[in-house]
C-alpha cells in the first residue's frame, strides 16, 4: 500500500496496529504449504477487537490485503483452508467488508 496507516480510517470494531510482529509470527507458524499466504511476506495492520481476525498487508508486487482468522494453535495447520483467509485485491474492496463488519458490530451493540 502506498498510503500510510495514519491516512486510513478504521471503523469499529477494527483498530489499527502499531506493532503486529507477534501476529505476523503466529501467522507464519500456522500457514502450511498450499495455503494462499504460504511464502508471502505480510505485515499486520489492523485487528478486529471483538474476534480473532487480523488484516494483513501483503508485501509484494500485487498490493493486496488478507483478512485472516488465526487458529492460535501455535502450529502449522495441515489443512490449507486454515487459517481461514479472504484476500482483497485493493483497499476499496476491503472497505466493503469493513463497512459490513461495522454495521454488524453496531447492530449487536444495540441488542
Amino acid at each position: 500500500m502506498t498510503s500510510g496507516d495514519a491516512e486510513r480510517a478504521w471503523l469499529e470494531p477494527w483498530v489499527a496496529l502499531a506493532h503486529g510482529r507477534s501476529l505476523e509470527h503466529e501467522l507464519r507458524k500456522e500457514v502450511g504449504a498450499g495455503h494462499v499466504l504460504y511464502g508471502r511476506n505480510v505485515r499486520a495492520i489492523a485487528r478486529r477487537a471483538d474476534q480473532d481476525h487480523v488484516l494483513f498487508e501483503l508485501d509484494d508486487d500485487v498490493q493486496q490485503l488478507a483478512l485472516v482468522h488465526l487458529t492460535w494453535g501455535s502450529k502449522q495447520e495441515t489443512d490449507a483452508r486454515w487459517p481461514a483467509t479472504v484476500v482483497f485485491n485493493s483497499w476499496s474492496d476491503w472497505l466493503v467488508q469493513m463497512t459490513a463488519d461495522h454495521q454488524e458490530f453496531e447492530e449487536l451493540a444495540q441488542v
